[in-house]
């Protein structure tokens, strides 16, 4: 598991106007001492970007990790 995060960094953007939409992107950046892990979204609807952003986190975190419970091959 992430241990000792020594920071977080969140980078939201929000593109031009076009038409009545707005298009967002949500970049995270979460560092411990040892790793630093990255995950971003793009989307034209700011929750989901957000949704999308924080699962990807997760999946490196578990990825990175391991933490997703898999058992370690036999030699």
């Amino acid at each position: 598991s992430v241990k000792n995060i020594t920071s977080v960094i969140l980078d939201l953007k929000s593109y031009k106007k076009t038409g009545k939409k707005q298009k967002y992107s949500l970049h995270v950046r979460i560092r411990d001492p040892f790793k630093t892990i990255e995950a971003s979204a793009v989307d034209w609807d700011l929750p989901r970007v957000i949704h999308e952003t924080f699962k990807a986190i997760e999946r490196e975190i578990q990825h990175k990790f391991h933490t997703d419970n898999q058992k370690p091959r036999k030699r």
